[in-house]
């Protein structure tokens, strides 16, 4: 029996409350969207993604997270008719941020609901939400600690034995479309303590384009003008060079199942059949 798509992430994050900067304990953040992989019931994940945790099946779901994440998962795979992206989510400093900020959403007439503890093993309770462009987000502050995949607390090696597919080190953003980008801004940058990175500006001087930054990165978040609500882009784990980027694309060019073309732009080839070959 197989169990096919969602994902959940969780992230490294800093909250702002009020101005002032709190820096999260742990290198945790989450994501929650649906892809058409399946996962073995061994609970690993397929080589395409290669996320190193191996967690079993709970709730209907596989845990999974990338070796250099600390706490117990990132990534979350859960049965879903179709693909699409569920909620992505973001780790504060502890409880008493997650209780100021919740205040500071309602109090900007945004409605909140309540998930308890352990409605993903191991993570304590999460605050959800909805902005206008239609994606849904959560803020918690508690998850089980597991260190590194693959690595000791004390003397670690620089990268653990035995990786396979991609060698995903961490998650890394996401992009989303949708509407009302300006409101959305509006919520992330000053409720929740986002700054602006990046933005493409119409020739009307309204913003079609918006990346938004709480930590070292780039950017941990990015929406893009589209009339319908809710959509969703893309999800991007983080690799060590260009080398393994390309590799990651060969990886997924294997283990496709519909054909596609090679390196050069030229379909593959079907294998030979032995027999009628002449190979023996």
């Amino acid at each position: 029996m197989s169990i096919v798509d969602n994902v959940n992430e969780l992230f490294w994050k800093q909250s702002r409350v009020n101005g002032v900067t709190h820096h999260p304990a742990t290198r945790d953040a989450k994501i929650t969207f649906q892809v058409p992989h399946v996962i073995p019931t061994n609970g690993r994940a397929p080589i395409p993604l290669d996320i190193a945790c191996r967690s079993k099946r709970d709730q209907g779901r596989v845990y999974l997270k990338a070796w250099s994440e600390v706490d117990k998962f990132s990534v979350v795979l859960r049965e879903a008719d179709e693909p699409g992206c569920d909620f992505m989510a973001f780790k504060v400093l502890n409880e008493e941020v997650l209780v100021q900020l919740e205040k500071d959403l309602v109090d900007y007439g945004v409605e909140v609901e309540q998930v308890p503890a352990e409605e993903l093993k191991d993570c304590g309770r999460r605050v959800r939400f909805t902005v206008p462009s239609g994606h849904a987000f959560e803020l918690f502050a508690d998850k089980l600690y597991t260190g590194k995949w693959g690595l000791a607390s004390v003397n670690p090696e620089a990268w653990p034995r035995g990786l396979r597919g991609m060698k995903a080190v961490r998650f890394d953003h996401c992009l989303f479309y949708g509407p009302e980008l300006a409101a959305t801004y509006d919520i992330f940058v000053n409720i929740l303590g986002f700054d602006l990175a990046e933005q493409v500006l119409d020739p009307e001087g309204t913003r079609v384009a918006q990346f938004l930054t709480v930590s070292m990165k780039e950017h941990d978040v990015a929406f893009i003008h589209h009339e319908e609500k809710g959509k969703f882009h893309h999800a991007s784990f983080y690799l060590e060079s260009w080398e393994g980027v390309l590799r990651a694309a060969d990886l997924i060019r294997k283990c496709c199942s519909r054909p596609h073309s090679g390196r050069t732009g030229v379909p593959a080839a079907p294998a030979p059949d032995p027999v009628r070959s002449g190979a023996r």
